[in-house]
């Protein structure tokens, strides 16, 4: 049977992700940082019922988490403000832990220019409907999609090099 992929793009903000088989979009969820519940219960409950669940018999075993990592702050690229980037290595850290605590088999892909492919490339359903340059707010989860699918190519190899 195919591995679902759930591939995440964790942001301080939002945090965008989204569940594949092959490459059939089994759903996609937006989480925002905003009042009320903590944003980390909001990430790590989201994440929970979306691997929970997939439709599989046995789920766990059979479900992969690709996360995006973060670079350190660069001043030579004009970024100099760490803020948005430990912010978003908080939501990496609570990815991380949720997978060792349930055993989920996690791949974290470096980061990179995920999401920006052309609009077309991408289930509809993750391009809004008035979108038409990519900066709308599920380019999170179409990120998430491309982070699925380099996660799942990484996994690939670490698993047949061992």
């Amino acid at each position: 049977m195919t591995r679902c992929v759930v591939g995440i793009d964790p942001g301080g903000k939002t945090t965008g992700i989204v569940a594949r088989r092959g490459d059939k979009l089994l759903g996609h969820w937006l989480v925002e940082n905003v009042g009320g519940v903590p944003y980390r219960g909001r990430v790590i409950e989201r994440l929970s019922l979306v691997v929970v669940t997939t439709p599989d018999p046995d789920p766990l075993p059979l479900v992969l988490v690709a996360v995006e990592g973060v670079k350190a702050p660069n001043p030579h690229l004009g970024v100099t403000n760490p803020t948005g980037i430990i912010a978003t290595a908080r939501v990496l850290g609570w990815v991380e832990q949720w997978c060792a605590d349930v055993l989920v088999d996690l791949v974290v892909v470096p980061p990179a220019y995920h999401g920006s492919g052309p609009l077309a490339a991408y289930p509809p359903e993750l391009v809004g409907a008035r979108e038409k340059t990519g900066t709308g707010i599920l380019r999170h989860c179409r990120s998430a999609w491309d982070i699925s699918y380099i996660g799942e190519r990484l996994w690939r190899f670490r698993e047949s090099a061992s």
